[in-house]
């Protein structure tokens, strides 16, 4: 008995640990649905990494969308009917104003389902998913958005897209719930480990990109669900608690702290 015992308290320290070592950033994402009675529903939120059970809206009612994140003082997204948007990001007030259209129809018969900037090659990447449920990488360049460019299908369904400040690509498949690195040259997938989680409805992944932690807002079931933090070695998901105790969210971002002069 003393092994297994052993090994249990391995893990069940390690979570705690893991736990107690996530930063308290403050993450936003677009809220579809909420389960609580909450009136958040096709806005963006906030909360934060310790408390992200505590919620705040800091957006109107935006159109219904999948894709979402942050760049340089604007929220990029990608409605369900593939326009591409920005809002402006006010950071004294932390909220999100009037969107304007950037493109009003990206392309046809594709759904955006994640996208992330990459800061090594200045481009924006989407993860989309066509009618017969194949997933791709796509790319384009923010000075002109409408022109996409396709790198490859993936060899699994994946269901969420991040890239950290070292342009190291991630994202969850949707059968397994196993964490793959993407190389977002041609978009094959590398196999990390198991997240331990089943994939199911609305899902979203970001890293912090100052402290480069991999956060993935997670929602399969009313029971199964919250904001984890994801090991990049082994795919392991920790949880850190439930998002506004009950939403599932998309479009997960966090806004980088700005470089302090040396």
């Amino acid at each position: 008995m003393k092994r297994p015992l052993r090994i249990w308290m391995t893990v069940v320290l390690t979570a705690i640990f893991s736990i107690a070592n996530a930063q308290n950033t403050q993450w936003y994402g677009y809220a579809r649905t909420c389960f609580n009675g909450e009136d958040w529903q096709n806005k963006f939120i906030t909360f934060t990494s310790q408390q992200p059970n505590e919620v705040q809206a800091v957006s109107e009612t935006r159109p219904e969308l999948w894709a979402a994140t942050y760049l340089d003082g604007y929220v990029w997204f990608v409605t369900q009917t593939r326009s591409l948007c920005k809002a402006p990001f006010n950071e004294e007030t932390a909220t999100i104003g009037d969107y304007e259209t950037v493109v009003p129809a990206l392309e046809q018969y594709n759904l955006y389902i994640d996208m992330a900037y990459n800061p090594v090659d200045g481009m924006m990447y989407y993860l989309c998913q066509d009618s017969q449920f194949y997933s791709y990488l796509k790319r384009s360049n923010c000075a002109t958005p409408s022109e996409i460019e396709v790198i490859g299908s993936f060899d699994v369904r994946l269901w969420t897209l991040a890239i950290n400040a070292q342009g190291r690509a991630y994202g969850v498949a949707y059968e397994g719930g196993n964490l793959y690195e993407i190389d977002l040259n041609n978009a094959a997938t590398t196999l990390v480990g198991p997240t331990g989680k089943q994939v199911w409805y609305t899902q979203s992944m970001a890293f912090d990109l100052d402290t480069d932690e991999l956060y993935w807002a997670q929602f399969a079931t009313a029971s199964d669900h919250g904001l984890y933090q994801v090991n990049t070695e082994t795919g392991a998901a920790t949880l850190l608690g439930e998002i506004g105790l009950g939403t599932q969210l998309t479009g997960l971002f966090m806004v980088p702290q700005a470089t302090q002069p040396e």
